[in-house]
């Protein structure tokens, strides 16, 4: 049976739970995608709230070919982003990738953008996971 390509791993965003003296929203995954291949891949926007810091890893598995993966964060939907971190992984080699850079902090949206290599047989299973540390405290 053929298994189909850029199958979308549904986002989880959970709320924010005190953990010792933070705040800490879990990503779980923020984005992922299961067999994808030369197609690129623009997540929808998630809600993650201003001045959170990401503390975010890139999953990769099954990889074969090229991958540029970046987050994108706005303060308003259909406004311009701004890239808020890149990953950079060696082409072909699977693992766990942290972001580039100091701790991005975001504005209230997220989305991540993945662009693959344009090769014949390029494909790769990733997925975006780890924590926004939330600037404020939950409302329970």
């Amino acid at each position: 049976m053929t298994k189909l390509a850029n199958q979308i791993v549904k986002p989880i965003v959970c709320k924010p739970i005190v953990k010792g003296q933070q705040n800490i929203s879990m990503l779980a995954p923020l984005a992922g995608v299961t067999q994808q291949d030369a197609t690129p891949f623009t997540s929808p926007w998630q809600f993650i709230g201003a001045g959170s810091a990401m503390q975010v890893c890139l999953n990769l598995a099954n990889f074969v070919g090229t991958l540029s993966v970046h987050l994108e964060t706005v303060g308003t939907v259909g406004n311009p982003p701004r890239i808020l971190g890149l990953f950079k992984q060696t082409p072909g080699v699977a693992g766990t990738v942290e972001l580039s850079g100091a701790m991005p902090v975001c504005d209230d949206y997220v989305r991540v953008v993945a662009t693959p290599g344009t090769g014949g047989g390029q494909t790769c299973d990733w997925t975006i996971t780890g924590q926004a540390i939330v600037p404020y405290a939950p409302i329970t």
